[in-house]
């Protein structure tokens, strides 16, 4: 169990996918709170460093390699180690919290309650455990980059658009596709958008979007902008922050404005809304 000492250099150890260490981020959050004053790290996985890095709340972004040879995460502990963390909340369920030799720390193999389903619900959970207060999702819960901003107010300038106008964004990419709603049906439901709105549509995705997106375009009758694989996570956030409304499956930009409280409309399936889907008013 934790001890009752304030922590004074405190590690969270969060997730390596970018949709899930989104659903971290209330934990950092309730933590900076809790302990204004100590030093915050966060442990991520390479591809979610983004999510955090650059946030002011945080004083270091550390990067963890799960996949790495066993030597190398020795080494990587023992580096660790010297940083001297006395408080460590750990959201992988793992040995850091001891490895570490923290003395305030998330308990070992606690399991939240069956009636908490929802992954932010559970994280939140683990902070509770500790004794400390936690708030429902607040719109400071995210950090803009002022760089991304800027970043993005050009871009939509070379197409003629700014940031203050009113937009629909679209999300319909997705690492699977079982998560995918289809081609069709997107573009059905952006040409009505615009129909009623007449907002520009567009479209945001990683790389790997890129055709997917293409052949929902080729089948609507509304012009749109695509910014498929041309956004960072950082640029990515922005955009949800500023969209009117947003269109999506169960990935990255759906826990984004679930976040920022932005107006959503998500497709599940197969993953359960109630592990995974939105958890704004809006």
């Amino acid at each position: 169990m934790p001890s009752k000492k304030t922590p004074e250099r405190v590690l969270i150890v969060s997730l390596s996918n970018v949709g899930d260490a989104f659903l971290t981020a209330p934990v950092v959050h309730a933590i900076r709170n809790a302990f204004p004053k100590a030093t915050l790290s966060v442990l991520v996985g390479a591809q979610a460093e983004a999510v955090f890095r650059g946030d002011p709340r945080l004083e270091e972004v550390i990067v963890y390699d799960k996949r790495a040879p066993l030597r190398k995460k020795w080494q990587f502990i023992r580096e660790l180690r010297k940083k001297r963390f006395d408080g460590v909340v750990d959201l992988r369920h793992s040995l850091f919290p001891v490895l570490l030799g923290a003395s305030w720390r998330s308990p070992l193999l606690s399991k939240p309650p069956r009636h908490l389903l929802h992954r932010m619900d559970r994280h939140l959970w683990q902070v509770e455990r500790l004794g400390l207060s936690v708030d429902h999702p607040k719109k400071e819960i995210l950090w803009i980059q002022p760089e991304a901003e800027s970043a993005m107010e050009k871009e939509l300038q070379n197409r003629g658009l700014r940031l203050t106008d009113p937009f629909i964004l679209l999300s319909p990419g997705s690492k699977s596709a079982l998560k995918r709603w289809n081609a069709s049906g997107f573009a059905r439901l952006a040409d009505r958008l615009h129909e009623a709105k007449g907002y520009p549509l567009l479209f945001m995705g990683e790389a790997f979007d890129v055709p997917f997106v293409e052949s929902i375009i080729q089948k609507m009758g509304s012009p749109s902008f695509s910014l498929d694989g041309r956004t960072s996570v950082p640029e990515a956030v922005v955009l949800v922050q500023k969209a009117r409304l947003l269109v999506t499956n169960d990935n990255a930009a759906l826990h984004m404005a679930s976040l920022l409280q932005t107006p959503t409309v998500a497709f599940f399936g197969p993953t359960d809304p109630k592990k995974y889907g939105p958890r704004s008013a809006r």
